[in-house]
């Protein structure tokens, strides 16, 4: 019996993942959603069901993944938007306005997925890991965000491939502990000899809503580092 239990002892720490670095293993997991440290831009297509598909360039600022700006390609009529994430929140820019606006909280909490909230959220900046555990072929692990950060989502649960460290899935919770959105990363592909993301889809929890986006074209261009700024967003052609 004694042998049975201390057998049983040994086992419990690798399946609650003692051993495991979990800010390493967070920030490992970055490697399948960032093409260059340098910058770089990709095509985001998103599709929505009973709506025209709408086709976006993603671009990355330079040595920071949490700043990105998104120009709206088609369908003609959203051609001129134009949306900032930052450290500070998320702008926006469209025909008619005259100036940036900012968009809200509670508009990216109860929106259906765009490029704001989901897109920005660049995991090992916004957050830090709380616990984490194995749980048969994956790792499973509780976010919380970082003092300082601006998020939408002050809780996240992640799911990794525990060989590879790839997102699976990503569960996103209001500060009220509401499951607001969930995240399943479908589908990786190489690129310039790197894997990485290339569709996945969201399910907004509150609607019941749900998006896909696909993402293509990764590319070492961007944008000059002077137009990933709020007052640059009506100039950028």
């Amino acid at each position: 019996m004694k042998r049975i239990l201390l057998i049983f002892a040994c086992l419990i720490p690798f399946s609650l993942g003692f051993g495991y670095d979990w800010e390493e293993v967070l920030k490992q997991s970055e490697k399948y959603r960032e093409f260059s440290k340098e910058g770089f831009s990709f095509d985001y297509q998103l599709k929505e069901e009973g709506k025209s598909p709408q086709l976006l360039r993603v671009y990355i600022k330079p040595n920071d993944l949490g700043t990105v700006l998104v120009k709206f390609l088609s369908p003609a009529n959203l051609a001129k938007r134009r949306i900032l994430t930052t450290s500070d929140g998320i702008w926006m820019y469209d025909t008619g306005m005259r100036t940036p606006i900012r968009i809200s909280d509670s508009q990216l909490l109860f929106g259906q997925a765009s490029t704001g909230d989901i897109s920005r959220v660049v995991f090992n900046i916004y957050y830090y890991p709380v616990s984490g555990s194995v749980e048969d072929s994956q790792i499973k692990l509780t976010l919380s965000k970082r003092e300082g950060q601006k998020v939408s989502y002050p809780k996240v649960i992640l799911y990794l491939d525990k060989e590879t460290y790839k997102p699976l899935k990503a569960e996103f919770f209001s500060s009220s502990g509401v499951k607001m959105k969930t995240v399943v990363y479908e589908e990786y592909g190489e690129f310039d000899g790197k894997v990485l993301l290339k569709k996945f889809r969201v399910k907004n929890e509150i609607s019941g809503d749900e998006t896909t986006i696909e993402l293509s074209n990764y590319s070492t261009n961007t944008l000059p580092l002077s137009m990933f700024s709020k007052s640059a967003l009506e100039r950028i052609p």
